[in-house]
């Protein structure tokens, strides 16, 4: 399908009944030149690898129930929107998510829900972030209450910085 109709391709929206014999997604050799919106929910991805290269004028994501651990990397330079729920990460260093979002310059708005995976800082730069909501789990309140005072600090850096 994507090597024939790829380049049509504008919006991608995946909805699978899960089961043990599905195959991962591996969105790294796809290539999807007029994607500007993806949508997954129920889905198995093994790799979320998504560039300038592959997907270039990707602006919205949103993973909701991703099965597995999924490897993510992201490089997109008109990603507007990033939202994930119930979706568990792995990445090849401790700070793939945060150099992930770090490497999508005109990233606004960010919101997860029960993301889980993340291990080390996850320090990140974000330029024009406008609304940053991060849940990871909230079966682990220390958890939560570590990530809040980054959170605040976050909020209180940004407001310096845009004055």
């Amino acid at each position: 399908f994507v090597k024939k109709y790829g380049e049509r391709v504008r919006s991608l929206s995946m909805k699978l009944d899960y089961t043990e014999e599905n195959e991962p997604i591996d969105f790294q050799h796809l290539v999807l030149p007029n994607l500007e919106n993806l949508n997954l929910k129920d889905v198995f991805v093994k790799n979320l690898h998504l560039t300038s290269t592959n997907t270039p004028l990707l602006a919205s994501i949103f993973l909701s129930n991703i099965h597995g651990y999924m490897k993510l990397f992201l490089e997109l330079p008109n990603l507007i929107s990033f939202y994930a729920e119930h979706t568990h990460v792995h990445g090849e260093t401790k700070n793939s998510f945060g150099l992930s979002i770090s490497r999508c310059p005109n990233l606004e708005h960010i919101e997860t829900y029960k993301f889980r995976g993340l291990t080390g800082s996850n320090f990140c730069v974000l330029p024009k972030c406008e609304h940053f909501e991060f849940a990871p789990e909230n079966d682990a309140n220390q958890r939560v209450g570590r990530r809040a005072l980054v959170l605040d600090e976050f909020v209180a850096q940004r407001h310096t910085f845009a004055e």
